[in-house]
């Protein structure tokens, strides 16, 4: 008796016409569209990829960011066995240490969150930033569409891609587990399902020369951001709002003014065929349109909180913790 892999249906069917040629598309069709797509191995390689971020994470959580909290923010043994025993019991702290504890644990769960994310934020950049140098379709928006199908996936970016979809997974995933709340929960995950959509769409359809230019200016603020949250936490302040300038400048260029002339407009402008019609063809040309619009439209009300943090920081010496939360 043998071990048999699970089958699995192509993907989005669903989400096309009937009479567009790619409803019926079989695995070995789609591998013809993009060569690197092999059916059903995308399903494995973005499940062991998922599964790798949370290995890692968990190392290190362990072995790397708890122990440094434990030295950046340190507590007394017998307060921390006091904070541990009060929770357990859910009693709210009553003296003035205990009410510290408490401010120092979450300190440290927060210094861990951001950590973890300028580790994984930074892979990410570096492993996107290194893909897209290896060719120079990416400097122009109407090289993204041009050809297609006929666009090959080499081994750095086919790493990329996976690992950012991996990623992508496992952050989204880590929004419902994770006990820290955040003030725009509801965005994050719309954010985060935009995002998985269009990746996963734009790889199996081929459309990967976009996708991979967005991840990676998605990538290029958010490790400087996270950076910035580390600075603050620690009490260097001047660090942090430094940090934080570098960031607002870093995410108003690439996601309010690269990204929307660049690359969301490039599938109105450039994707079509010689003859009019639409690449891809039919409903995935607009569904990939309105996902990277729905990116902008989230990208324009991030814009607008730190608009807010930078008129803080201006006005009050500074931005508050209570603030940069926002853009968690």
């Amino acid at each position: 008796m043998g071990f048999h892999l699970p089958k699995f249906k192509p993907f989005p069917q669903l989400l096309l016409r009937k009479q567009d040629p790619l409803m019926t598309a079989s695995a070995s069709q789609l591998n013809r569209i993009n060569p690197a797509f092999i059916y059903p191995n995308y399903i494995y390689e973005i499940a062991l990829a998922t599964v790798c971020w949370g290995t890692l994470h968990r190392l290190l959580l362990v072995f790397v960011f708890k122990p440094a909290t434990s030295y950046l923010f340190p507590v007394k043994n017998e307060d921390l066995a006091i904070y541990e025993k009060a929770r357990k019991a859910g009693k709210n702290p009553s003296s003035k240490s205990e009410h510290d504890t408490v401010d120092t644990m979450a300190l440290r769960r927060k210094f861990m969150s951001a950590a973890w994310k300028f580790v994984f934020f930074s892979t990410s950049f570096c492993l996107g930033a290194h893909a897209l140098s290896q060719d120079t379709w990416w400097r122009s928006p109407e090289d993204y569409f041009l050809g297609w199908p006929n666009h090959p996936m080499n081994a750095d970016l086919k790493v990329y891609y996976v690992t950012g979809i991996g990623c992508s997974l496992y952050t989204f995933v880590m929004l419902f587990i994770d006990r820290m709340s955040f003030k725009d929960t509801m965005v994050m995950i719309l954010h985060h399902c935009a995002t998985l959509f269009l990746l996963l769409m734009s790889y199996i359809y081929g459309c990967h020369r976009a996708g991979a230019v967005v991840l990676t200016l998605h990538d290029a603020s958010d490790p400087i951001m996270e950076l910035a949250k580390m600075s603050l936490y620690t009490g260097r302040k001047k660090w942090a709002d430094v940090l934080f300038v570098l960031y607002a400048t870093t995410f108003i260029s690439t996601r309010l003014i690269v990204y929307p002339l660049y690359v969301a407009s490039s599938v109105r402008k450039y994707a079509y065929w010689t003859d009019g019609s639409e690449v891809p063809t039919y409903f995935l040309h607009y569904a990939f349109e309105y996902l990277l619009w729905t990116l902008q439209f989230l990208h324009i009300y991030w814009g607008y909180l730190i608009f807010n943090m930078l008129v803080q920081a201006i006005f009050n010496k500074g931005v508050s913790d209570d603030v940069r939360n926002k853009t968690d």
